[in-house]
């Protein structure tokens, strides 16, 4: 009879999925340093070809084109299609939070991030929807607020971009399936019309492997959003034209403007702290 806990039920990880097919370079070692603490599942990628854009039942494009300002590549879809596919799988597994990673994550400190799975569970173990992004290196970082006593996990009142690694409850898992089906947003993050909290861990130890490239647009490449679309969704009648995929001008707000302008922000304050 085994007495002594796994370093699994140790650290109290309910699930965590790591989307990967082993062939991009150090996913194994990743996989195996991952699976030696915690409870790991893997989920294949997913690659579309270039018809799946034009099936309904994949992907929504004029959703996507309306939130995005562009038309989605096959890259984008494969993405959001992968990720869907991790919530679903959380979801049957009946957890109440998992932590998610894609193959590109790199882990600086183990023991870093070993120290703070309870921080996230607890973050986690609410009703509303929530996400914590694990990316140490994720934005905007300059304009969040500080969690009381814990050093380096903050609030953003924006989407954080990048879906490297984060832990997701269950409410967010179940809103992103549905918002997801059929694909309308990129897979960070898709635009609710429910608020979602968003939490960025700038000391968890783990940060995208910038050396291995994207491979979400190795193919073909985003298109340039003209510059009268970006007038347009700034003056609001990008929302008068599209409306009909927001559920009101509140949605338009929080999944639009909102975000770029927090984004804008960030970024002019990170330049300053640059000089």
């Amino acid at each position: 009879m085994r007495t002594t806990p796994s370093p699994a039920e140790e650290l109290n990880v309910a699930l965590a999925l790591l989307i990967s097919d082993n062939s991009r370079p150090g996913s194994v070692d990743l996989a195996n340093t991952l699976a030696s603490l915690m409870n790991l599942e893997t989920i294949p990628p997913v690659f579309c070809a270039p018809g799946a854009l034009q099936d309904e039942s994949v992907v929504d494009a004029a959703t996507f084109q309306a939130h995005h300002l562009r038309d989605p590549t096959t890259g984008e879809v494969g993405c959001a299609l992968a990720h869907r596919s991790a919530y679903e799988r959380f979801l049957q597994s009946g957890h109440s939070w998992c932590l998610i990673f894609e193959d590109d994550a790199q882990i600086l400190d183990f023991e870093l991030l070993h120290g703070r799975i309870h921080e996230y569970e607890r973050l986690c173990q609410v009703s509303n929807p929530v996400v914590i992004n694990l990316n140490q290196n994720a934005q905007p970082q300059r304009v969040t607020i500080g969690i009381r006593d814990v050093h380096g996990l903050r609030r953003s009142y924006v989407p954080s971009l990048q879906t490297t690694a984060y832990a997701i409850n269950a409410a967010a898992a179940r809103l992103f399936v549905e918002v997801q089906t059929p694909i309308r947003n990129q897979a960070d993050w898709p635009a609710t019309a429910r608020e979602v909290s968003f939490f960025i861990d700038t000391h968890s130890g783990v940060r995208e492997n910038l050396e291995l490239g994207s491979t979400i647009d190795a193919k073909d490449g985003r298109v340039r959003v003209r510059g009268a679309r970006k007038l347009q969704s700034w003056s609001a009648l990008w929302y008068v034209r599209k409306r009909r995929h927001f559920h009101g001008f509140r949605h338009y707000w929080e999944a639009m403007l909102k975000p770029r302008i927090y984004w804008h922000i960030n970024a002019l304050l990170v330049r300053a702290w640059q000089r």
